[in-house]
């Protein structure tokens, strides 16, 4: 059997070009973090690095408990496990004493299910956006941790949020490695209820919740989309777009959803050295 001979950039621009009928392909073009984007893409707009991003496919299920009593926070905390989540951050005003944190866990299997504490008050503990990233670079460099956790958020952009959090992770595998850490590091994605409209909002969280699998998130938490004023129905739809995406859709199961999209590639190539150029300024001053 003849297989099929490799074809050239030059030569697919030229099939392009055709079909457009006269239409210049550079009025398809867009601006992301100040370079252009082509519609179409080849190998050889593959980066040189490859982009090889490291990450654990098997995410974790998450839920955010907010404190309003022990006994209702913990209620929340059971009825998150039966409904599938494996991760329980237990957001907290302040400080919490020993004691309340083992009420807190009554009836969990600590041994197999992971869980946090989060002091809402500490400046660590927030959620970091594209805007201020950088912020939390310089305090990984200033004060190295190994296998370092970061919360980040995304937004609606399907295509800019993958390639961000992919790029978040080369920038802290980069700064582990030169202070001579395990290049390991554990990205957290925190999908908030931002939209009035509930059902619009569900649906957001859909494609928000695969942008942050397929970016390599290793803890996901979708809020109920309608906010604080949630129910269990709605506590229970936010987790199962979860259930879904791993029992029926196995995104769980491919290593890299992204690798080998060359548009993919290069959008995390700019993401990542526009933030590390960012945070380099950031350290020097």
């Amino acid at each position: 059997m003849q297989e099929f001979s490799n074809i050239t950039k030059t030569e697919w621009l030229a099939k392009v070009e055709k079909d457009l009928k006269g239409k210049p392909l550079d009025s398809l073009n867009w601006d992301v973090e100040g370079e252009t984007f082509t519609p179409f893409w080849h190998h050889e707009d593959r980066p040189s690095n490859g982009n090889e991003v490291a990450s654990s496919r098997d995410w974790k299920i998450g839920v955010r408990i907010p404190f309003s009593s022990i006994k209702e926070s913990n209620s929340l905390a059971l009825e998150a496990l039966m409904g599938g989540a494996n991760f329980l951050r237990f957001d907290y005003p302040g400080s919490i004493e020993p004691k309340e944190q083992e009420d807190l866990l009554t009836g969990i299997l600590v041994d197999i299910i992971d869980y946090a504490f989060f002091d809402l008050n500490a400046e660590g503990n927030r959620a970091y956006s594209r805007e201020d990233v950088r912020e939390y670079l310089k305090v990984q460099a200033e004060t190295p941790r190994p296998n370092p956790r970061i919360w980040l958020t995304i937004t609606d952009d399907y295509f800019n949020s993958i390639a961000f959090l992919r790029a978040v992770r080369l920038c802290l595998q980069q700064i582990n490695h030169e202070h001579g850490l395990p290049t390991d590091c554990e990205i957290g994605v925190m999908i908030k209820a931002t939209d009035e409209n509930a059902d619009y909002q569900k649906i957001k969280n859909t494609s928000q919740a695969m942008a942050a699998i397929i970016g390599g998130a290793d803890i996901l938490i979708i809020e109920p989309s309608i906010g604080e004023d949630d129910s269990s129905f709605e506590r229970r739809v936010a987790r199962n777009v979860q259930n879904v995406l791993r029992e029926e859709a196995y995104l769980h199961r491919v290593a890299d959803p992204a690798a080998g999209s060359y548009y993919i590639e290069a959008l995390t190539d700019t993401f990542a050295r526009k933030i590390w150029a960012e945070f380099q300024q950031l350290v020097s001053k």
